[in-house]
């Protein structure tokens, strides 16, 4: 009995053992299942936040694509029907080749509602990109006809192609000889948008021609009338009563002649030719100390106030630097400052001047003005006056350098009222025809240039002779006008416009 209960008892503990390992072997499968479980729950979440991620990025690049789409389709609509209008038709393009970019999009997605969502986008790219294509083509187009359109309006090629040797008629337009003048070749399109002049647009270039006319019937009147060549006498005696003063510009202008008659090449290394150009670099500073004597010796005194000569600023400009040995590298660059300045000061002066002078005499055929002249004059009465409250002898002085310089003496009412007399008569004569005087009289149709007759008289052969610049007809029309117009509008207010357009 014993050998039963042992055995009963081994074979109690084999139980047990068993039992004990199948357990063992029920927890070691459960653990495994359990984090095979999380492994799967992990790959899902990546799966999971790739997805969102990529629906992020897609609703991202969808929202940019469609408000893009949205822009270009309002902007194309719009040039459709301006498109229609000028040519009768719908631009209609062969639709574009997707590009490889748009493709990429559909190989990175999985199938589903994301596959969709992608290969929605990737249309809405393709139909992007054709629209592109389409008002690219259209801005093109509508461009191409605005300038033909404009070409016609402003008188084609002229009016000799037609039957009316001196005005515009039908016969001076067509669709071939503008292709032909453009240097262009024909486009179906383009011809559908061409347009054969109006009567009224025609009308309206005749009457450019005529205003034309107008012009050159009164300046040869005004050069015929009496009182305009007593006024070219005045004007050109007094250029030469200034060049025969012994302190007027007659010495500049002989240097100046001596300084032309030396050769281009190897001059600048020329002592002679050096001389020449010292002398008339000379000759203007001493012109300048007739012309604004005040703030010459003004800049003297600042000069002195630093420890500078003259002669140190001359021989600055000259390029002679030998003198400024041991200077400190302040010195040198105040001096180099002052100098500048000076050269500044000497060089605005003596152009406003001698050019107002220069403009006395014209040209062949051409009336001379005073109308510079006499700005400069104004500026220094303006000066003569300030100075007699303050200081009379400088006041006297100035006006003395003045009338030795320009036989002017801005201290005499008479002669400040002979020169303005003269200035204010320029380039008017008594007229009949209101649409002439209107523009070569004092009389003026609008508060500013920029709405008058005259403005648009002169910026219509201004853009004339901009489109022809070979025309030398067109050219001397506008220098015309413009002479014609200053003493009415004044300088600053005329070339203002003209320098914007």
């Amino acid at each position: 009995m014993a050998d039963l209960d042992t055995l009963a008892v081994v074979l109690g503990e084999a139980a047990d053992i068993y039992l004990q390992s199948k357990s063992l072997d029920l927890a070691h499968a459960q653990f495994l299942q359990k984090q095979s479980n999380i492994e799967i729950d992990r790959q899902l979440q990546i799966e999971r936040d790739d997805k969102e991620i990529a629906i992020r990025v897609l609703d991202s690049q969808m929202t940019r694509s469609q408000k893009e789409y949205s822009t270009l389709y309002a902007q194309v609509d719009q040039a459709q029907v301006n498109y229609q209008a000028q040519t009768g038709s719908l631009l209609k393009l062969d639709p574009a080749v997707k590009t490889s970019g748009a493709g990429e999009i559909s190989k990175t997605m999985h199938d589903g509602a994301l596959g969709q969502y992608g290969q929605e986008l990737q249309n809405l790219n393709a139909d992007i990109v054709q629209m592109r294509r389409t008002s690219n083509e259209l801005s093109k187009r509508l461009s191409s006809i605005d300038i033909m359109r404009a070409d016609i309006k402003g008188g084609a090629g002229g009016y000799a192609g037609g039957t009316e040797d001196t005005r515009y008629d039908p016969g001076d337009f067509s669709y071939e000889d503008y292709t032909k003048r453009a240097g262009i070749e024909g486009q179906p399109w383009l011809e559908k948008a061409y347009r054969d002049p109006t009567p009224v647009d025609i009308t309206t270039l005749n009457t450019q021609l005529l205003a034309i006319d107008y012009k050159k019937a009164y300046i040869g009147a005004r050069n015929n009338s009496d009182t305009n060549k007593a006024t070219d006498l005045f004007l050109k005696g007094k250029y030469i009563q200034i060049h025969k003063g012994t302190k007027g510009f007659g010495t500049y202008r002989a240097l100046l002649g001596t300084a032309g008659t030396f050769s281009a090449e190897g001059k600048e290394g020329d002592p002679a030719y050096r001389d020449v150009i010292s002398k008339l670099n000379i000759e203007k500073e001493r012109i300048v100390s007739y012309l604004d004597p005040v703030n010459y010796e003004k800049i003297q005194k600042a000069f002195a106030s630093q420890g500078f000569t003259m002669q140190m600023i001359d021989q600055y400009s000259a390029g002679d630097t030998s003198f400024m040995k041991g200077w400190t590298a302040e010195q040198s660059k105040a001096l180099a400052k002052q100098s500048e300045r000076y050269k500044q000061f000497i060089d605005m002066t003596f152009e406003e001047g001698y050019n107002a002078v220069e403009k006395l005499q014209g040209a062949k055929g051409i009336m001379g003005t005073g109308e510079d002249l006499q700005k400069v004059v104004m500026k220094k009465i303006s000066q003569y006056n300030s100075l007699l409250k303050t200081s009379p002898e400088k006041a006297a002085q100035l006006a003395s350098s003045f009338r030795e310089l320009t036989a002017i003496d801005i201290s005499k009412q008479s002669d400040i009222e002979d020169l303005e007399m003269v200035v204010e008569s320029e380039g008017f004569i008594g007229v009949r025809d209101s649409s002439l005087r209107s523009v070569i009289t004092k009389s003026k149709d609008s508060p500013t240039f920029r709405g008058s007759t005259d403005f648009s008289l002169l910026k219509s052969s201004w853009l004339k002779a901009d489109t022809y610049p070979d025309s030398y007809e067109y050219k001397q029309e506008v220098e015309s006008l413009i002479g014609d117009l200053l003493p009415k509008w004044g300088r600053a207010e005329i070339m203002d416009e003209v320098g914007a357009w």
